[in-house]
């Protein structure tokens, strides 16, 4: 899944060794369960990744591969494709927990883009405990990712963003869910317009 390094030449050299060993243990573990696309599947995938943010995080020693890791969203992307395919993703998995646990990421180093909060949208109506929260978790989505942008272009809304609240928005069926639309179809404006965005409404 990912490239094995060489042998490091100092004195920490056994010791680094079984760390990278475990490191690319538990990622391949992370690619081969999502791959399942099953409730076990996908928990055990959040589980180990959850580890693994930990662990490279709180590891005393010099890890470029796991900094790099953090720093690649391949590995992420790869978990949440597979959660947005899967047809039976735990429910302390589901739109609006997952959400959470994306910032949780964030605050330990990961590197997260506008793919992954756009598939975590268009999932929502399918993917939330709650039906009655969906007009407001896609409004929370957008705002963080909005805010969040100021600092870190990678989250910057594109027009997919958009393009995937407005759909979400119009197939449901709760009454403040037109207003929720139509604010997004003005702010889509307003961003084409200041060019913060490729394609208009």
């Amino acid at each position: 899944m990912i490239e094995k390094v060489g042998k490091r030449n100092n004195k920490s050299n056994l010791y680094n060794e079984s760390i990278d060993l475990a490191l690319y243990e538990k990622v391949d573990k992370i690619y081969a369960r999502s791959n399942e696309f099953s409730h076990d599947g996908i928990a055990c995938a959040f589980r180990n990744l959850d580890l693994l943010v930990q662990e490279l995080e709180t590891e005393p020693i010099d890890l470029p591969e796991g900094a790099e890791l953090l720093k690649n969203p391949k590995l992420l992307n790869h978990v949440i494709n597979s959660w947005s395919q899967s047809d039976d993703a735990p429910s302390h998995l589901h739109a609006e927990r997952l959400f959470l646990k994306l910032q949780e990421y964030r605050s330990h180093g990961m590197r997260i883009g506008t793919w992954v909060f756009n598939i975590v949208m268009h999932s929502v109506t399918e993917k939330i405990n709650d039906k009655s929260q969906v007009p407001r978790l896609v409004n929370r989505i957008f705002n963080y990712m909005e805010v969040e942008s100021e600092k870190d272009t990678n989250l910057r809304p594109d027009d997919i963003t958009f393009t995937t609240a407005i759909t979400v928005l119009s197939k449901c069926s709760l009454p403040e869910a037109p207003d929720y639309a139509e604010a997004f179809l003005k702010n889509m404006t307003l961003y084409y317009k200041s060019k913060k965005i490729e394609k208009g409404p």
